[in-house]
């Protein structure tokens, strides 16, 4: 008896089992002969020769198996046992070296010599690639119109959260405001903007963070990105090419330091354990094209001598080499044995070109140093910035209070609309940044200091108190503020107006949210804040992340 077996039913299957491995089986007919069994045992041996050359898609034997199980008679199976008893006892395994019936015969060749020049490869270079952009843009597969709905629920949902907490703790003490006001804004406890679209989806990171390890073709020196996951042990690098975040200028930066890499005689630093040097890559760029090159470096055991001829090596390579033709602005050289470390832990030398980047922001220049912060997309910064500066109601009697403000961008953004700006950031540099991109711009109402907010805040704070409209504006890393910062905003009677950029709103800094509007408890004094706004903006497409800005009034 002859069972067919459909070919949409294998690739349900594959699919399901294996993300697109399906590809590699054609309409396959089942017949209880020998000749069938031989077909069986070699689809088997044909799936394991995947697995022991793709070590990631050890699913096809899953796939083959369940077909195998799922689809062959009681007598297919029956014959295969007997088979795979004759086969230990006597012969090596069957082969297809007969043809089969022309009806019955697979499309692909399944041997293992052929593999590597089947079209197999191409699947497995398909399954990784889509694997990577899963990994770095898991939303690629979405209309953009579709992901921004998504991102508007998911934002929607954080506001819920919040809400829900804040009724609760109001109830423990008799009070119903927040629940008040979800009757007006459809059980949310503000008015929730619809998400503004970032004006570029494709290429628009002005930073790329590349690392160095092993490819999936077991090359050590793969420059790229990080796919798999650590406690399973199956980290892989893959290029950055299927990545559309992105941009050329980028990866063409990437591939000539994999050149470099693998006409070194250093080796690569995979843990600062292995004795290798060099280590991962950062990509910088403007709006005109401009490129800045980071290379880390561990010295390791080597002496000064060597280090500064690996320096040569770099330099040269970029400069009159291959990667010339990269068309560097900038090449920056750090040795660290530091994953990541500022200018202040081990200093950055330039090899190449000029010092610094400069990029435009609201017709104001803006310089960007090797490790100084930037938002990654610049034409939605814009937007993000247009949208902070509406929540804030700025007037000439206006003094804001810029924390985390990093090389001072917002600040000196909203400087001609009000009488005075003061910044805080911890990172050296970037304070420097701040204060050369207030005199780029002429701009004199902008004073910036540097260290921790928590510690300078209770300083300046007495400073700027009666001196008229104090608006505060934090734009934090993804924790949030620190604790102490908060109880310092509640504390301060002059402070009215609050406008915080998250780009992680369900991460810890949703506390930060709670603490600010939660009435006053022992260790959070002062009146609290009512959140009246929060407005999301689109700064990474492709991703699950957004901006949201939160308007804080009492």
């Amino acid at each position: 008896m002859i069972r067919s077996l459909s070919c949409n039913r294998i690739m349900d299957w594959a699919n399901e089992e294996c993300h697109g491995w399906s590809l590699l089986f054609e309409p396959i007919t089942i017949v209880d002969t020998l000749s069938n069994v031989h077909l069986i045992d070699s689809l088997l041996q044909y799936g394991c020769a995947l697995c022991k050359t793709f070590g990631t898609c050890a699913n096809i034997f899953k796939v083959i198996n369940r077909i195998i199980h799922r689809q062959c008679s009681t007598q297919v199976k029956a014959t295969r046992r007997q088979t795979k008893k004759l086969k230990a006892q006597t012969a090596p395994p069957p082969q297809l070296s007969e043809p089969l019936p022309q009806e019955f015969t697979p499309t692909f060749t399944i041997t293992e010599e052929t593999i590597h020049q089947t079209d197999s490869a191409n699947y497995a270079q398909t399954y990784l690639k889509n694997k990577l952009r899963k990994a770095v843009t898991p939303l690629w597969k979405l209309p953009y119109k579709k992901q921004l709905e998504l991102k508007q629920l998911r934002n929607s949902k954080v506001l819920m959260k919040l809400t829900n907490s804040l009724i609760e703790q109001e109830a423990e003490i008799g009070l119903t405001e927040t629940l008040d006001r979800t009757h007006r804004f459809g059980g949310l406890c503000c008015q929730l903007d619809t998400i503004k679209p970032s004006p570029v989806t494709e290429g628009y990171r002005n930073k790329s963070e590349l690392s160095v390890g092993v490819g999936a073709d077991g090359n050590r020196k793969t420059v790229g990105l990080f796919i798999g996951e650590w406690k399973k042990k199956n980290i892989i690098c893959l290029p950055s090419d299927p990545a559309r975040n992105i941009s050329q200028a980028h990866k063409n930066v990437e591939k000539a330091y994999q050149t470099f890499l693998l006409q070194s005689s250093l080796d690569v630093s995979l843990s600062f354990k292995d004795n290798g040097n060099w280590r991962g890559l950062v990509v910088r760029s403007n709006q005109e094209g401009d490129l800045m090159a980071i290379v880390s470096f561990t010295q390791s055991d080597l002496s000064e001598t060597e280090t500064e001829d690996a320096m040569l090596s770099l330099q040269d390579f970029f400069a009159y080499g291959e990667g010339k033709d990269c068309g560097l602005s900038s090449l920056y050289f750090q040795s660290s044995f530091r994953t990541r470390a500022t200018n202040e832990d081990a200093p950055f030398h330039l090899l190449l070109g000029k010092p610094h980047l400069h990029e435009t922001l609201f017709d104001l220049q803006f310089r960007i140093s090797p490790d100084a912060f930037f938002q990654v997309n610049t034409p939605a910064t814009e937007v993000l910035y247009s949208t902070v500066m509406e929540l804030c109601d700025l007037g000439q009697d206006t003094t804001v209070l810029d924390l985390c403000c990093g090389t001072g961008t917002i600040g000196l953004v909203m400087a001609d609309r009000v009488k005075e700006v003061v910044g805080v950031e911890v990172i050296q540099q970037a304070v420097e940044d701040a204060r050369v991109n207030a005199e780029l711009n002429a701009i004199s109402n902008a004073t910036f200091v540097c260290g921790p907010v928590e510690e300078i805040l209770p300083d300046i704070l007495p400073t700027l108190e009666g001196s008229g409209d104090l608006v505060v504006v934090a734009n934090p890393a993804r924790a949030g503020l620190h604790p102490r910062v908060i109880r310092i905003i509640r504390s301060s009677q002059s402070i009215r107006r609050l406008v915080y950029i998250s780009c992680k709103p369900d991460g810890t800094a949703a506390r930060n949210f709670t603490d600010l509007c939660c009435p006053p408890t022992t260790r959070l004094h002062g009146k609290p804040f009512t959140l009246t706004r929060a407005v999301p903006v689109d700064l990474f497409p492709d991703t699950y992340h957004c901006e949201l800005a939160l308007l804080f009034e009492r």
